[in-house]
């Protein structure tokens, strides 16, 4: 039988101070993305991409709308400009 040592115990017990504190982490990482979702009023993942998407439409919306109104300022005053 092999004998084990107060080193090999030691290390053990390093690593699974290690994992906990990792988990620990997540955990409030977790729970910090949580609150983040529920400040967006959603409950899920799904809703938050869903309202971030939501989101990029409307910004996308009027980016296309301040574009065609700086074209058709160009096509108005481009002639002074020149």
């Amino acid at each position: 039988m092999p004998e084990i040592s107060i080193d090999d115990v030691q290390h053990i017990i390093d690593e699974l101070e290690d994992i906990n504190e990792e988990r620990l982490r997540a955990k409030v990482q977790l729970e910090y993305e949580m609150k983040l979702l529920k400040k967006l009023g959603c409950s899920s993942l799904e809703e938050s991409e869903k309202k971030l998407k939501e989101y990029d439409s409307k910004i996308d919306k009027v980016g296309a709308a301040v574009e065609e109104e700086f074209e058709d300022f160009i096509e108005d005053y481009g002639n002074i400009l020149e």
